[in-house]
């Protein structure tokens, strides 16, 4: 069937159609997802600095800038590695800055870190003190604390992602 004025089929397909690859949509997601790290890693870390102000003193708290840093810069870099692990991390992490509110597992968590922190570095100080005084230490315990806030929204995330699956198109698993 032909329209009789221009002589084109008005049922055609036009002529000029985007891509179909799904690149777009999967730039789009990747952003998203680089910025949500961000976000959540910022959202994650008002509680952890309070508790570490309290437990560290003098210049190594420049080793809590340092763990965040590390922390955050490997999650940016992973963010391209692995999208859909990290956007149910992102996932996760929401809800464990929700739950900064009511902060039982985040302080199980770093009584962990600064515990396993003060046993390994107790045998060059010569036995546990009530406040971590070097740089090491401090960035060992923020690396240790990151990772189970990060491992606690893995599952939390995972969990979820179990029940809802957004990104559950073939287009997001490109590339």
């Amino acid at each position: 069937m032909t329209d009789e004025i221009t002589g084109s089929n008005p049922y055609a397909a036009p002529e000029s159609v985007s891509s179909t690859d799904g690149s777009e949509y999967v730039e789009r997601v990747r952003d998203s997802i680089y910025t949500g790290w961000i976000v959540v890693v910022l959202l994650n870390i008002p509680l952890p600095i309070f508790f570490g102000f309290m437990v560290s003193s003098g210049f190594s708290r420049a080793g809590m800038l340092v763990g965040i840093a590390i922390v955050g810069l490997s999650g940016y870099w992973l963010c391209g590695k692995v999208p859909v692990v990290m956007s149910r991390l992102c996932v996760g992490a929401v809800i464990t800055a929700m739950l900064q509110l009511f902060p039982i597992l985040h302080i199980y968590i770093g009584s962990a870190a600064i515990a396993l922190t003060s046993a390994i570095f107790s045998n060059f100080g010569g036995g546990p003190q009530d406040t971590m005084d070097g740089i090491l230490e401090v960035t060992t315990a923020t690396l240790l604390t990151g990772s189970g806030i990060i491992i606690l929204a893995l599952v939390i995330g995972g969990i979820i992602g179990l029940f809802y699956r957004p990104f559950s198109s073939r287009r997001y698993y490109l590339r």
